[in-house]
């Protein structure tokens, strides 16, 4: 950030997931459709974060950057976590969208042959975004009521 030589903002969030693209959200729905076995890790925690809640969040933060004018921006640079509030388990998140009748076993990280190691504990802190900006993510099951909402208007 400082090599550029201006004012920098970065945003970390993380367990994004939307209702296009590739994402696990989307990749579990599908399978569940498909009558598929579902075996979901239970032993991460994160806080999912529906990527509108990002852009949301991150409108808000450009709109108070405006409105406090030019010199707010170099004292304010910097990262930031921007994530729903909350937390939960992979197998948690899944249990939260997929219909109570769809089978769903939870299995350790060990149990489960992911290509990457993932930490056990990923829940990023808000405090700063909130400080700074006033700007807080709702809960990941108020993000998530929306996008299953906004999909199920969609007839997706």
């Amino acid at each position: 950030m400082r090599a550029a030589g201006g004012a920098a903002f970065v945003f970390r969030t993380s367990w994004v997931y939307g209702a296009r693209r590739s994402n696990f959200f989307l990749a579990v729905r599908q399978l569940a459709r498909e009558g598929a076995s579902l075996r979901i890790v239970d032993d991460q925690t994160g806080a999912p974060t529906w990527c509108r809640s990002v852009a949301e969040a991150t409108m808000q933060v450009l709109r108070r950057l405006r409105a406090a004018g030019a010199g707010e921006s170099g004292r304010s640079a910097g990262l930031y976590h921007m994530s729903c509030t909350g937390r939960t388990t992979w197998y948690g998140f899944a249990r939260a969208f997929l219909p109570a009748g769809v089978p769903v076993a939870p299995v350790s990280s060990g149990e489960y042959a992911a290509r990457a190691a993932r930490p056990a504990f990923s829940v990023l802190d808000g405090r700063r975004l909130r400080q700074v900006f006033g700007v807080r993510l709702p809960s990941w099951r108020a993000a998530l009521a929306r996008c299953t909402d906004a999909l199920d208007r969609a007839g997706a």
